[in-house]
């Protein structure tokens, strides 16, 4: 969850470096949110728990815990759709494959006809902050759809998502485009 935190940070003060993010039950800070002013547009792929109890769904606006005070899942993921300029949505239950850990994955999808940076948010409805289950998920999803965000928000001919110890991808920059000459 730290990583994911940090990959908000890096979208916010150097999308000129990181193209896409990963993060695995992060959220954004009250106060990076209210200066974040990417110069870049930002695809996001977020995975969370409604039932977090680390990195509450509902956020921490009043920073009760005492880690800073921080947005709820929803506001982040519109303040993403905003800054994209995403108009389109659709939700898709995936299919419970586990109906006995009282959780289920609902896969919610931002885009744009005329744009390729997207926005995707599988929320675990009833899942908690849970390595297993985000690894679960994770294996679920797969790292081919993680890849795809990536692919289609970089253009790139080749490239390789870095990926951290905490479960954050984090996509550089540096990559040749299609459009450069060499």
């Amino acid at each position: 969850s730290n990583g994911g935190d940090m990959s908000y940070l890096l979208a916010c003060e150097a999308s000129d470096v990181f193209k896409a993010i990963a993060p695995v039950v992060g959220m954004i800070l009250e106060s990076i949110y209210n200066t974040c002013t990417p110069e870049n547009p930002m695809p996001v792929f977020e995975i969370h728990g409604t039932q977090d109890y680390v990195t509450y769904w509902d956020g921490d606006i009043n920073n009760e815990d005492g880690w800073g005070a921080y947005l709820d899942i929803p506001t982040m993921m519109n303040f993403w759709v905003t800054l994209n300029g995403l108009e389109l949505y659709d939700s898709i239950d995936l299919e419970d494959s586990n109906t006995n850990d009282g959780s289920m994955v609902v896969f919610e999808r931002y885009w744009s006809d005329s744009t390729v940076h997207e926005v995707w948010l599988y929320k675990v409805v009833g899942g908690g902050h849970s390595l297993l289950i985000i690894l679960w998920i994770l294996l679920r999803i797969s790292y081919e759809n993680i890849y795809s965000i990536f692919h289609s928000s970089s253009h790139c001919i080749s490239r390789t998502p870095h990926v951290s110890m905490y479960g954050t991808v984090f996509v550089k920059s540096s990559f040749r485009r299609e459009s450069d000459s060499s």
